[in-house]
Formats: structure tokens, sequence, C-alpha cells
């Protein structure tokens, strides 16, 4: 293949998984795979303990892969969805 002679540095070009931060279930996703996001955009809302709650982009990127959907139960570090920076 050929290889892009202005290839960017400061983007990872393996994704970056974004973990379940508490045991909980999935309630809805806020984004799908494709979707430009920015920092602190809310991608999914949890729910543990009777608390709903969102859970936010570190980072602005883009979404690789959606890992979950509404419904499942995750556990603390389950990979939610993986951004590509």
């Amino acid at each position: 293949g050929n290889t892009p002679v202005s290839a960017p540095t400061a983007t990872q070009t393996s994704g970056i998984d974004i973990p379940a931060p508490t045991p909980g279930n999935i309630v809805r996703l806020e984004v799908e795979v494709g979707d430009t996001i920015a920092k602190e955009q809310t991608l999914l809302v949890m729910e543990a303990m009777k608390m709903e709650f969102e859970v936010k982009s570190p980072q602005a990127g883009v979404v690789q892969a959606v890992h979950v959907q509404a419904g499942n139960t995750v556990q603390t570090g389950d990979a939610l969805l993986t951004l590509r920076g």
C-alpha cells in the first residue's frame, strides 16, 4: 500500500477505548460509529444504583466502534466505545 506523505503526528491511529466508570446498565447511546465528537460531549447514558449519569468524551475525535447497546449490563473497565483521535 501507499504510505501517506503528510501523516498527521498528533493523532493516533489506534483507537482509545472509553471504559465504563462503574458497573451499571446502558440506558441509551448518544453517538454512533462515524460521528465526530467534541471533548466533554456526552457519549452515552448509564444507570447505576437507580441513578442515571452521562459518560463524556475525554477528547475530541471520531467514534470508531461502539461495543455496547441500550440494555447491556457492563462492569467497571469494560470498553463502551472506541474513539479515534
